[in-house]
This record gives C-alpha cells, structure tokens and sequence, in this order.
C-alpha cells in the first residue's frame, strides 16, 4: 500500500470503521494524549494492516499535517489582538506545526496536552482562562474563528460571537470589528 493510501485509510475509513464496530476512535484517544506507539498498534489493528513497520508509518503520520492556510496566516499577522489557538493536535503534528503557532499565537490549548479535544465547552473555557492568565488581564469580548461548524456551535453556546474562518468575507469583518 502506498503512503498516500495508508493515509487516506486512517484519515477516512477508520473512523467509519469506529462508527460501525463501536469501537472507540484510535485518532480521537491519540490526540487526547495516548502515546504514538499505542496509536501505530490501533492503526494497525483496526485497518488490518500487518506489514506496516513504524518507521514507515512515523514517516506518513508526520507528512500528513498541513499548515494552515497562507490567508489565515496573514490574517494572523494583521491581527491587533491577542490571539488564543485551540488545536486538535497530536504530539507528533504538533512539533511539525508549533513554529507557526508559537510565531503568531499568544497561548496554544492542545489537545495531548489537556485530554480534551474540540468540541468542548471545557476546552473553550481553558483556553480563555489560558489566556487571561497569559495577558494578566480579564478578556471581555472574545470571539472564535474557526471552519468547522460543530466548534462554531460549542463558541456560541457559550455566547462567544462566532466567525468562519473559511468564509470569503471574513477579512472585512475582522475589520468591523477593529480586530484589523
């Protein structure tokens, strides 16, 4: 099996896989911290992939994350905010991606890191706590970007506005709002 095969089978057919056997999903536990041997074994088990060897596997998992996207990153740039990141991320992408965020980002809330992953209230909440502590101050009117509409909807739960970042006119309204 190719690299970008195996790829395409954790990413995709293992959580159908998860859905239908009722077994809990071996992505989710890793980025909730379970280690990368322990993640490589599930992969293994769950798509019956025998010959798979960990190096070749390390090597695919940690190819496989992508940068977020060239506008996103030069919104970041303009921003005139403090800028809090809450990233379902596993250990292995994170150090692939944390020189992005760390340039950019006053305080990141990982996953591996809280045992948590988004969508989560929880999380939300760790993060603007992170943040208040970060800056020494009280945070009054945060807001949430993000794409996906699941943590779009845990934001506005809790009455945070919420912007998606996928929109086209997302720049304009970062400009509205004074945030650039």
């Amino acid at each position: 099996i190719s690299p970008e095969e195996i790829w395409k089978i954790i990413s995709v057919f293992s959580l159908m896989y998860c859905m239908q056997t009722n077994i809990p999903n071996p992505l989710q536990r890793y980025n909730e911290g379970e280690p990368l041997e322990s993640f490589f074994e599930d992969v293994k088990r769950v798509l019956m992939l025998d010959k798979l060897n960990y190096e070749e596997f390390v090597h695919i998992w940690c190819s496989s994350i992508s940068i977020p996207s060239s506008r996103m990153h030069r919104l970041i740039h303009k921003m005139r905010v403090p800028i809090a990141a809450v990233v379902n991320i596993n250990h292995a992408h994170w150090e692939r991606v944390c020189g992005y965020f760390t340039r950019n980002i006053r305080c990141c809330v990982l996953s591996f890191e809280t045992g948590m992953t988004m969508p989560s209230t929880a999380m939300l909440m760790k993060t603007h706590k992170e943040l208040e502590e970060n800056l020494n101050r009280k945070i009054l009117n945060p807001i949430y970007l993000g794409r996906r509409k699941t943590h779009l909807a845990v934001a506005a739960e809790l009455d945070i506005p919420t912007y998606d970042a996928s929109s086209s006119n997302l720049p304009q309204q970062l400009e509205s709002l004074g945030i650039i």
